[in-house]
């Protein structure tokens, strides 16, 4: 896997190039608001947040997990969301859920669950209606991280969170070079 031997620094660099968050997440956010990033990797979504001091993590790689704990002070990590009880105003799985192959619904109804009333769910995965994106994907993911990957289509997703009560917000799909992601905001009202 590459970022065995690149620094996440590095890493964190390419990602805003291939893979740019399509918006200001701050005005979801205020001091009093909670965040948390499932599946933080080296911290690219947390180093966009300036509004609140409260933020978790979730990511499974202990490596990662001390990276994130020295990049940002009082920061709380978790290895995995099985264990979380606490509700947050903004939950995002930035590039996760192509890498959830089995229980890929209880994985998603977890993150709903960990939305706040009100609260706002962002998510942005790799396409997969682009044919030559969508292997570029998966050669590049498996370069990466040595795991293949299970893209989920974003209209799968959008009807998952519409019949679970939360109203879409914001659906894009974009290209950057070789890569392709969508990008679903959503806020739970029920």
């Amino acid at each position: 896997m590459l970022s065995l031997f690149l620094p996440e620094s590095f890493i964190g660099k390419i990602r805003k190039i291939i893979a740019p968050f399509p918006e200001d997440i701050n005005k979801y956010l205020s001091s009093d608001k909670s965040l948390i990033d499932i599946g933080a990797g080296n911290g690219y979504l947390l180093s966009l947040i300036h509004v609140t001091k409260r933020i978790s993590a979730v990511e499974p790689w202990g490596r990662k997990r001390a990276y994130l704990n020295k990049k940002f002070s009082g920061i709380k990590t978790h290895e995995n969301i099985e264990n979380l009880r606490e509700k947050f105003d903004v939950v995002t799985a930035i590039d996760v859920l192509h890498h959830i192959k089995n229980k890929r619904e209880h994985f998603i109804d977890k993150l709903m669950s960990l939305t706040k009333e009100s609260g706002i769910l962002i998510i942005m995965d790799m396409r997969k209606d682009l044919i030559f994106h969508k292997y570029f994907n998966r050669i590049h993911d498996f370069f990466s991280t040595f795991s293949l990957i299970n893209e989920m289509d974003d209209r799968e997703l959008l009807e998952i969170l519409s019949k679970n009560g939360f109203e879409i917000k914001k659906h894009l799909r974009f290209e950057v070079g070789p890569y392709a992601h969508y990008y679903i905001t959503a806020q739970k009202i029920r």
